[in-house]
């Protein structure tokens, strides 16, 4: 436990970031299931707009890094491309 007590205010602040980091990246592996999921050419694009957004916001807040974020991004385009070949 921590004696002075600017080290027991970082604990705290760091808890709070650490249960916010958690709610966005819950939010982003769940965009990207349902892009994964998707069942149509129409909603696999819409689903793929949303959860390219979704990385994106993660990556400015900082949760994960801009390389990862690239990488999920081209990932599932690449994976869409693969199912619907007709998308450019």
């Amino acid at each position: 436990m921590a004696h002075k007590k600017f080290a027991k205010r970082r604990i705290k602040l760091h808890e709070k970031r650490r249960i916010r980091n958690r709610s966005y990246k819950t939010k982003m592996r769940s965009a990207i299931k349902e892009v994964r999921n998707a069942k149509n050419i129409e909603e696999a694009k819409e689903k793929l707009r949303i959860a390219q957004s979704i990385i994106d916001h993660t990556k400015t807040r900082g949760v994960i890094h801009r390389n990862t974020a690239s990488r999920l991004k081209s990932n599932l385009s690449k994976f869409i491309k693969k199912l619907y070949p007709s998308i450019n």
